[in-house]
C-alpha cells in the first residue's frame, strides 16, 4: 500500500534508530470494540513515549457519499471553551477574588461564561470546527497521535468544489491528514497530521498486538 509506504519513510525519520513498525488490517482490543485499522505505525521517537499512526483508506463511493454533520459533542466543547476564554479576557472570572458576597463571586462567571458559550454557539453554528464527515468519525475508532486518510487523486478530483472544500477544512479543524495517491503510487501531503497526545500512558495499549509490537520496537 503506497500511502503507508509514504508514512513509514515519514516517521521513520523521526524514529529511535530508524525502527518503526507498520502493518495492515491491526485491530483494537475487544474492549475498545475491535475495529480494524487499514493501516497502523508505531515507533519510539529520541524523547518521548511510543508514537501511534493511524490509517484510514477511503474508495472512490465512500468520498462521494461526503456529507458534512454537526458533531455535537465537539461543538459544546468549542462553546465551553469559547465561554471560558470570554469570562477570563473579560475579567469577570477574576470578580471570584473581587467580591465578598459568594452569590456575585459565582454568578458574574458563570453567567458570563455561559452567554459567551451561547453567543459563539450562534455566530459560529455552521463553522468547519463543528463539523465532520462519517468517515473522519470512523477514524477515530483506532486512537493515535497521528490520523491519516488515504484516498486516491482521481477520486478527490471528482468531488465538487463545495464537498472537496469541506473534506479539507474540517480534515484541518480535526487534525486529520489527507493523503493522495496517484495511479502509479506517487502520493501527496494534501492536508498534514496534527499531533495529538494522551495525559497518561500511549495509544499503543488499546491495539491487540500490543505486546508484540513493543517487542519488534526494542
Amino acid at each position: 500500500m503506497a500511502a503507508l509506504q509514504y508514512l513509514e519513510r515519514k516517521y521513520q525519520r523521526w524514529a529511535r534508530g530508524g525502527r518503526v513498525f507498520s502493518d495492515i488490517e491491526v485491530h483494537t482490543r475487544r474492549k475498545a470494540g475491535g475495529k480494524r485499522a487499514d493501516g497502523l505505525l508505531a515507533y519510539r521517537p529520541w524523547i518521548g513515549g511510543t508514537r501511534v499512526v493511524s490509517m484510514e483508506a477511503k474508495s472512490y463511493n465512500t468520498l462521494r457519499a461526503i456529507r458534512p454533520r454537526l458533531n455535537i459533542w465537539q461543538f459544546l466543547g468549542n462553546c465551553a471553551r469559547a465561554g471560558f476564554i470570554i469570562c477570563v479576557l473579560s475579567g469577570a472570572f477574576f470578580t471570584f477574588y473581587r467580591f465578598e458576597d459568594t452569590y456575585w463571586q459565582f454568578a458574574i462567571p458563570i453567567n458570563t461564561l455561559v452567554i459567551g458559550a451561547l453567543l459563539y454557539g450562534a455566530l459560529t453554528r455552521n463553522h468547519y470546527g463543528h463539523l465532520t464527515v462519517d468517515m473522519i468519525r470512523q477514524l477515530t475508532q483506532y486512537p493515535a497521535n497521528f490520523r491519516w486518510l488515504a484516498v486516491s487523486r482521481d477520486s478527490l478530483g471528482s468531488l465538487s468544489q463545495e464537498k472537496r472544500t469541506a473534506l479539507l477544512k474540517i480534515c484541518r479543524h480535526q487534525g486529520v491528514g489527507l493523503l493522495s495517491v496517484n495511479g502509479s503510487g506517487y502520493v501527496e501531503e494534501v492536508v498534514k497530521a496534527r499531533k495529538k497526545s494522551k495525559w497518561f500512558g500511549d495509544f499503543l495499549s488499546v491495539y491487540a498486538r500490543e505486546a508484540g509490537i513493543r517487542k519488534e520496537l526494542r
